[in-house]
């Protein structure tokens, strides 16, 4: 077995294996990230996985191309990204949100672009759409050109989104409705 012994002050020696179970990447999955492929499959099981365990998800600097309406997931997903180089693209005009997070309790959505290739208003195409989860942290989005808004919080309570930047969408930029209580934007 393997061992892992930080150098400072308090630090604690753990497995290598138990170090590596604390975050995951999409590549993890069979994710490119090239942005050409598309790594919808790949992510929707890193989300599946991050749901089931807890764990989180490490976005790295590259540009993910999913399909639109498929990336909706029920549970608690934390992704945090390299900021505006970690893109979730989507294939053509979004018509349907890019992602969609219902029941996210806790989750930590931070420093990712979410692009969408919207020319009109279309449907409910959200670029993030949060539905009935609590306690959700926002940070250091980029959303742009989605057919719809930007981020759509849906009835989630104790839910903060700041830093973030809206371009191109074809609605509102941040849209809260549904009952949603003590949320800070």
């Amino acid at each position: 077995m393997l061992f892992r012994s930080p150098t400072g002050t308090g630090a604690v020696t753990t497995t290598v294996q138990a170090k590596l179970r604390q975050t995951v990447s999409f590549e993890d999955f069979g994710a490119v990230g090239d942005g050409t492929t598309n790594d919808t499959v790949a992510i929707g099981k890193a989300f599946d996985y991050a749901i089931s365990t807890g764990v989180a998800i490490s976005m790295g600097a590259k540009t993910y191309l999913v399909t639109a309406g498929v990336l909706q997931k029920t549970g608690t997903i934390s992704i945090s990204g390299a900021g505006a180089k970690s893109i979730f693209k989507t294939l053509g005009d979004n018509s349907t949100s890019i992602i969609k997070l219902i029941n996210n309790y806790g989750g930590r959505l931070q420093n990712f672009k979410i692009q969408g290739g919207a020319v009109t208003r279309l449907g409910s195409g959200m670029g993030l759409w949060l539905a009935q989860g609590k306690d959700l942290f926002v940070f250091g989005l980029e959303v742009e050109q989605v057919s719809a808004a930007g981020i759509f919080n849906e009835g989630c309570t104790d839910t903060t989104i700041t830093g973030c930047k809206i371009k191109g969408s074809k609605a509102d930029g941040i849209f809260n409705t549904g009952g949603d209580r003590k949320s800070v934007v």
